[in-house]
């Protein structure tokens, strides 16, 4: 089975929603015509719903789609402002049905995102990385919903909250079922009886049982809901405290306007009763506080909110065990990534989240680290775009430095027929919005279940490979925090029981050389390419220019090579070593030292990548094989660390990305090819974009804004 979390499914969920039979009939009967009329459903809104007609009101839509326009343009702003409606009336109203949870989940968490996505740390001289979140909080939900519905993980909770003293928080849950259940009125008990008979495996007779399954069936939905919706909502508070701390250091009374939340003695008061109190010790929230953590400061606003007026006594238990439970997990999913087995800190109350401890709280941190599709982060550069001549379809460079501002600044391509000037006198930046991945694939193989959840797992995050090379000059150390975020999942995938195994996929990097060559591979592996011509009957890509077509025969003829690697199942030392001095022979010609660094580095890459395909990583697939345990120690760490790119592969980067050397191909009226960065980028960008499967001929925009 195979999930794809991306733009069109999120909003076909979102969109196909039933509030009421999500809620109530999740195991309905399906040959069943009963309440064809609707009248158990109207039933059940004038029984337990206070206004069937609450929504989000039209103003503040209104102002959600003129924030989000700032912010992320007028194309998203109108499929924003739907999802959001959606999100309050079916989500919040409509299934949790608890008052308040749309007030912590404030749109008004827009407008300080704009200054969050352009902040700077002082401290370190660089930007912050801030992503989206508000919207991404949306998403978080709809990845939980579908671990649970499509993978056996809705079951597997339901049976283990059912399990008698497995812990103290499924005791809590228990405890508070069982005592709705027991103290319920009798017109409730006789609609929830109608209701659960609408059950395909209702036995008769048995209304107590069925019940006490509805009523946790509805707890863990609406925890996945308002844990989703609000485990971000300190983010704002986490900015503004640190920049108040910045502020403090030429104001020192400016702390004062804020500093309740560092009041402990205050917030124990209040939360003393809270399950995040009974199971944390007052002196890790403590400590987290004094760190910022936006986990701990969500999870505390999520509680105060309820308990500094009290309301939270006057709820049934249920929807009480809702915000404990929700605020525990909201705690949980910023527990930093460490090894389970190995930690000697005995402090916290668990280092790692684990799976079989609460599994509501592990996947909702999987789901939150994971959710990399579809999120923007903004880039301040200096950089210019990458300007393709309309003739010669080369780059469009500046070619002389403005030493004063009256200077003009000139471009030119490597037809030298044209060039082109800039009267601009002011310096510029520019912000773009990046968002590189644009879907994640969860795969599975229902050959291998226990306890309902398969054994077998392949997650696989795709990204735009011609947006990592844009961005890899940008920001080139992007792609080393991404990688180091997905090895972090990794290590929170790794020894979980009743999990199972799950394989993660992705490419990631800042290295220009290897980027394109990860384009030709991909291009190659999916036409079935078996020639160089073949290469070129199947490609618009311009070879006019015989640089670049003697350049495409060379990049072939190593991608040729690397298949031939990665065919080969045996971990072979000897024979990689072979594979890579064929490579290198072949390149032996090229005098760019940067081209040639990187294209080593990359191979490595390559043939790690091959070395750690899943069949070897996975423990129940490599027992086929003749593996030793030194081999399986070294894959490990290699798959755990694929794509940790080193401060001198960066810079190399960086130094093959500047315009120094094609500036000299011009100067030299394009003689003899350098192997610099710029030459044959248009050809990338059009293959590229054919790996996507895109009409090449309508996706093409005028080559000049490229």
């Amino acid at each position: 089975m195979d999930v794809n979390f991306n733009k069109k499914s999120f909003n076909k969920f979102i969109l196909e929603w039933n509030p009421i039979e999500e809620k109530y009939f999740p195991k309905g009967k399906r040959d069943s015509n009963i309440d064809k009329n609707g009248k158990l459903k109207v039933e059940i809104l004038n029984r337990f719903y206070f206004d069937t007609n609450q929504s989000i009101s039209k103003e503040k839509l209104f102002n959600i789609y003129r924030t989000v326009s700032q912010l992320y343009f007028q194309d998203v702003a109108a499929e924003y402002q739907k999802i959001i409606e959606d999100v309050f009336n079916k989500f919040i109203y409509l299934t949790v049905n608890i008052d308040g949870i749309d007030m912590l989940f404030d749109s008004s968490y827009f407008d300080i995102e704009w200054q969050m996505h352009y902040n700077y740390d002082f401290n370190k001289h660089s930007s912050m990385y801030y992503r989206d979140h508000y919207i991404h909080q949306v998403r978080n939900m709809y990845e939980m919903f579908m671990f649970l519905k499509r993978f056996g993980f809705e079951s597997y909770c339901e049976e283990w909250f059912e399990k008698k003293h497995t812990n103290f928080v499924c005791d809590y849950v228990q405890k508070a079922v069982e005592y709705d259940l027991k103290n319920m009125f009798e017109k409730d008990k006789n609609l929830y009886k109608k209701i659960v008979e609408q059950r395909e495996d209702f036995q008769k007779g048995q209304y107590d049982e069925y019940i006490l399954k509805q009523l946790l069936h509805e707890l863990i939905y609406s925890v996945i809901i308002v844990s989703s919706l609000v485990h971000d909502i300190g983010y704002p508070l986490s900015f503004l405290l640190k920049e108040d701390r910045s502020i403090s250091s030429f104001l020192p009374n400016a702390m004062k306007f804020i500093n309740s939340i560092d009041n402990v003695s205050y917030l124990d008061s209040k939360l003393n009763d809270s399950l995040l109190y009974k199971l944390i010790s007052k002196e890790e929230i403590e400590e987290r506080i004094k760190k910022y953590d936006h986990g701990v400061l969500s999870a505390i606003i999520l509680l105060l909110y309820y308990y500094d007026n009290g309301k939270i006594y006057s709820f049934k238990k249920v929807d009480r065990a809702i915000i404990e439970l929700s605020a525990l997990i909201i705690y949980n999913h910023t527990i930093k990534y460490k090894s389970q087995e190995n930690s000697q800190n005995k402090k916290y109350h668990y280092i790692n989240n684990v799976f079989t401890k609460n599994p509501l709280s592990y996947l909702f941190r999987i789901c939150d680290d994971i959710q990399e599709w579809e999120r923007v982060y903004f880039e301040n550069t200096e950089m210019s775009n990458y300007l393709i001549c309309e003739k010669c379809h080369t780059p469009i460079i500046s070619i002389n430095d403005r030493k004063n501002a009256d200077d003009k600044i000139k471009y030119q391509c490597t037809c030298n027929e044209n060039i082109i000037s800039n009267l601009r006198k002011n310096r510029y930046r520019k912000t773009i919005n990046v968002n590189s991945c644009k879907e994640v694939i969860l795969k599975s193989d229902d050959r291998l279940v226990l306890n309902g959840i398969p054994q077998d797992k392949e997650l696989i995050f795709y990204y735009d490979l011609f947006n990592l090379l844009e961005i890899a000059r940008y920001n080139p150390t992007f792609a080393k925090y991404r990688s180091n975020e997905i090895k972090k999942i990794k290590k929170a995938l790794d020894n979980q029981n009743d999990f199972g195994f799950m394989y993660i996929d992705f490419f990631m990097s800042s290295n220009p050389v290897e980027i394109k060559l990860e384009i030709l591979f991909q291009f190659v592996k999916k036409r079935d390419i078996k020639t160089y011509n073949d290469l070129l009957k199947c490609t618009s890509v311009n070879m006019k220019n015989k640089d670049i077509k003697c350049r495409f025969e060379i990049y072939f003829e190593i991608i040729k090579i690397i298949m031939e690697y990665e065919k080969e199942e045996s971990l072979n030392i000897n024979y990689r070593k072979r594979q890579k001095d064929k490579i290198m022979n072949i390149i032996s010609q090229i005098d760019n030292i940067y081209f040639r660094k990187l294209l080593d580095k990359a191979i490595d890459g390559f043939f790690d990548r091959c070395d750690c395909n899943k069949t070897n990583i996975n423990p129940n697939l490599r027992m086929q094989k003749q593996i030793n345990i030194n081999q399986i120690v070294s894959l490990k760490n290699t798959y755990m660390n694929l794509y940790q790119s080193t401060a001198e592969e960066i810079n190399d980067g960086c130094y093959y990305m500047d315009t120094y050397e094609y500036k000299e191909y011009i100067k030299n009226n394009c003689e003899k090819d350098n192997w610099n960065f710029y030459l044959d980028l248009e050809c990338f960008y059009e293959l590229n974009i054919l790996i996507n499967n895109v009409n090449l001929n309508n996706y093409m925009v005028d080559l000049k804004n490229l």
